[in-house]
């Protein structure tokens, strides 16, 4: 009699399935598949990273630190891990822990938008809404490869212009639900 076995995924499988899972907001199913991936390829840096940003995406703030963290600790040049480290730590407070994760961003040629993202974010904790807008802006001009980030940064500059008395830019329809973690699935970096 022959044994008829399931193939089973590797990670690439995996990782894209979590990725397709999570275009859909099935983050359980997602988070799923990033742990199996993780099991069978524990060094692959982006699958911790989305795996953190699944967390993220969920509420699971604690755990989208860890994983970011791990994702740098295994490939400290992922960009979008180092950026959105930094932005979790914003939103919970700890500036100085931001600035700290964002500080090798600062080598990022002035072509790269997560360099003026990040710039707009410290500008924004200091106050300079200015600075602030014109950052955000000229990043998400640059940004072609990850839209989803542009809707999150374009929120943010929203939010902005509500503080210092501006409309918003965007119609209300197109500003994402959350401000805090696109999968930058679409990333180039």
């Amino acid at each position: 009699m022959e044994s008829h076995t399931k193939p089973r995924l590797d990670d690439e499988e995996l990782l894209h399935l979590a990725i397709e899972a999570s275009r859909k907001q099935r983050h359980g199913d997602a988070i799923e598949y990033l742990k199996d991936a993780a099991a069978k390829a524990p060094r692959n840096a982006k699958v911790r990273f989305l795996l953190g940003a699944e967390h993220a995406q969920i509420g699971m703030l604690d755990r989208a630190e860890e994983e970011m963290s791990a994702a740098l600790e295994i490939d400290p040049g992922l960009v979008p891990a180092r950026f959105q480290l930094g932005l979790l730590h914003l939103v919970r407070a700890r500036v100085a822990e931001a600035s700290a994760a964002w500080k090798p961003l600062e080598a990022l040629p002035e072509s790269d938008p997560y360099l003026h993202f990040k710039r707009a974010l410290e500008y924004l904790v200091q106050d300079e809404f200015a600075r602030c807008e014109e950052s955000m802006s000229r990043g998400m001009k640059l940004n072609t490869t990850n839209l989803p980030l542009n809707t999150d940064m374009q929120r943010i500059l929203d939010e902005v212009k509500a503080r210092t008395g501006q409309p918003p830019t965007a119609p209300k329809a197109e500003r994402s639900e959350h401000v805090l973690l696109s999968a930058y699935k679409g990333s180039s970096h």
